[in-house]
């Protein structure tokens, strides 16, 4: 494997805490795939069996579903070094929950799910990391629910802002405003008039991607009114 695409793996949540070269020695002799998909095709169709642990390598990959109008909604972009759908390569219900594409030309890494089960037993570090990308994968649905629970655009903002802020009540926006409104189900610029709002309204100081929280004590409100 070229060395670019073993620094990518170790940029993974599987392989952290493991430099390219020991990832080169922990596959060593380890059954593994790379797989090219042109842009537009199909990786794999939502309820097909997902036996294989999948990280991209190279473009970028979507997660799409079907509304019952027809019309296909993205669900999320996947790049270089993210996992395709690891929570459902275990478990009862193995199958991919949405379609799979390639949005441009895309490399796979891919390692069939009984041969991956014997890599997390031979490396302990890799099944520690697996499951802490389970956890937290779990633990980020959890909270998107939370946030999907509250009925404004207002509301939603305030919960994800003070979840994030720290003691000193600055933080970086851990999401574009695109992504904001991907995962609240809105267009972009309601996003960002909202917190543009939220900061010539004194709740908080907006600068780019650097949040501030000045009135904590109206935002909680906005989030326990509801």
């Amino acid at each position: 494997m070229r060395q670019e695409h073993l620094h990518i793996l170790s940029q993974s949540a599987i392989f952290a805490g493991l430099p390219g070269p020991e990832i080169g020695t922990v596959l060593q002799g380890a059954h593994y795939q790379l797989r090219n998909y042109e842009r537009g095709k199909v990786i794999a169709q939502s309820g097909t069996p997902c036996d294989h642990i999948r990280i991209v390598l190279e473009g970028k990959v979507a997660g799409e579903m079907m509304d019952l109008s027809g019309k296909i909604l993205k669900i999320e972009d996947l790049y270089p070094s993210k996992m395709i759908a690891p929570a459902f390569l275990y478990g009862r219900r193995r199958n991919y929950p949405v379609n799979v594409v390639a949005s441009e030309d895309t490399l796979i890494w891919q390692m069939h799910r009984d041969d991956f089960s014997k890599l997390l037993q031979k490396e302990l570090r890799l099944l520690n990391n697996y499951l802490n990308a389970i956890s937290n994968r779990a633990q980020f649905l959890s909270e998107k629910i939370r946030i999907l629970s509250f009925p404004t655009l207002r509301a939603k903002l305030a919960f994800l802002f003070l979840r994030h802020a720290g003691d000193d009540k600055v933080f970086k926006l851990p999401m574009t405003h695109q992504q904001l409104s991907e995962l609240f189900g809105v267009a972009r610029p309601s996003v960002s008039r909202e917190i543009r709002l939220m900061n010539n309204e004194g709740l908080i100081g907006a600068d780019r991607d650097l949040i501030t929280i000045r009135d904590p004590v109206r935002l909680r409100a906005m989030i326990n009114n509801h």
